[in-house]
């Protein structure tokens, strides 16, 4: 009995060395990443923007994809710029994550959804890019039930990154050889395609090191010469770019945007347009979405078109991107503090198909059952229709 004792104790003992170990060595990791990232927020917002990024290059490879995704959602909590550019550290892990994925498999994480699908946008890239089959990359998609479109969507990036060897940095080619390639590989390829249309931008901006220079006097130009059913997407994937090419000059670019003569286009980029100053403006108060608003309301104005369409996508990226913690309860506040009595009626529709569109049933269930009167109504009319 005595040496079955002394047995367990030196079992014990050895448990707890384990566990302290492990708790130390978890300690001492923390400590290592937090440093890291705290680093990169003594700099200007642009450089703290690309210090994060290679931030998580080294977290993802050293601590995982999980701890990277603990990372993200404990930054994205507590710092306004780093919520505003979620997307973009999302899609950083989804790149380095693509080297783990190599020597160890995939397994999906908790947070990979986060972040408007960052994560496969970059990780498909990276897999489609560096050997991995196109078709390889749909099976891969088509095992991940809550990210398969948005899966598919970093498949059009790697598409183009993987064409580049072939046809160069060379615009056309790069589209036509990818929107071939999505619809052999997806019996509904819209996502893919919006991928290639999204990778032709990546590469204005000069990512991973491969660059085209725009066309300063006419960027929409490769998107004029695709045939009709994809000009629209390829608008939509160069809004961005025309915005940093413009200095983010919002009425100047939003006439250029209303200049486009196709007017159903022209409309959807003026929406696009007013979702961009809340990624550069995060909110961490209502009186900041309000602010903001009556800034963006007034250069929509100015703008002289398509002034609905402008508010709504301002209203609409309030309840979209998660940079606005009131959501679309700070979303309907601007519309009623900030829309004419012209305007009104549209603004409040836009938050209400955007809830639909956005929200869980129950999270827009309850935002519905918050309005007042018949607005009570419209809202459950329009949740339903959107099949939330």
């Amino acid at each position: 009995m005595f040496a079955k004792n002394n047995k367990l104790k030196a079992i014990i003992f050895v448990v707890m060395l384990l566990v302290a170990g492990f708790v130390l060595s978890q300690s001492h990791n923390n400590a290592q990443i937090e440093s890291l990232m705290a680093s990169c927020q003594t700099t200007s917002q642009s450089d703290a923007i690309e210090c994060w990024q290679k931030a998580f290059t080294v977290i993802v490879p050293r601590y995982g994809v999980g701890e990277a995704f603990r990372v993200l959602e404990a930054y994205r909590q507590s710092n306004d710029l780093f919520r505003a550019n979620c997307h973009v550290f999302a899609h950083a892990i989804g790149e380095a994550g693509f080297g783990v994925f190599r020597s160890r498999g995939f397994t999906a994480k908790a947070g990979m959804t986060s972040c408007g699908f960052g994560f496969y946008h970059g990780f498909m890239q990276e897999f489609v890019s560096h050997g991995g089959t196109s078709s390889d990359a749909k099976r891969l998609c088509a095992t991940q039930s809550d990210g398969a479109v948005q899966c598919a969507h970093g498949v059009g990036h790697g598409i183009v990154y993987g064409s580049v060897a072939r046809y160069g940095l060379a615009e056309l080619p790069l589209i036509a050889g990818g929107i071939k390639e999505c619809a052999a590989l997806f019996s509904d390829a819209y996502e893919c395609i919006n991928g290639v249309f999204g990778g032709i931008a990546l590469l204005y901006f000069g990512v991973h090191g491969l660059a085209i220079e725009p066309r300063k006097d006419d960027p929409f130009w490769a998107c004029r010469a695709q045939e009709e059913v994809y000009q629209k997407r390829c608008y939509d994937q160069m809004v961005p770019v025309v915005y940093g090419m413009r200095g983010g000059d919002f009425q100047a670019i939003g006439r250029e945007l209303a200049a486009i003569d196709n007017a159903e286009v022209a409309r959807t980029l003026i929406s696009h347009l007013a979702f961009i100053p809340i990624h550069k403006n995060p909110l961490s108060r209502r009186e900041d979405a309000l602010r903001l608003g009556e800034r963006v309301f007034t250069d929509c104005r100015a703008i002289g078109v398509y002034v609905d369409a402008c508010a709504g996508g301002f209203v609409k990226s309030i309840v979209f991107t998660e940079l606005a913690p009131g959501g679309a309860s700070w979303a309907w506040d601007v519309c009623k503090a900030l829309a004419l009595p012209q305007e009104l009626a549209s603004c409040f529709t836009m938050v209400m198909e955007q809830v639909g569109y956005t929200y869980s049933k129950s999270d827009a269930q309850a935002f519905c059952a918050g309005r007042e009167g018949d607005m009570r109504k419209t809202c459950e009319q329009i949740v339903r229709k959107l099949d939330v």
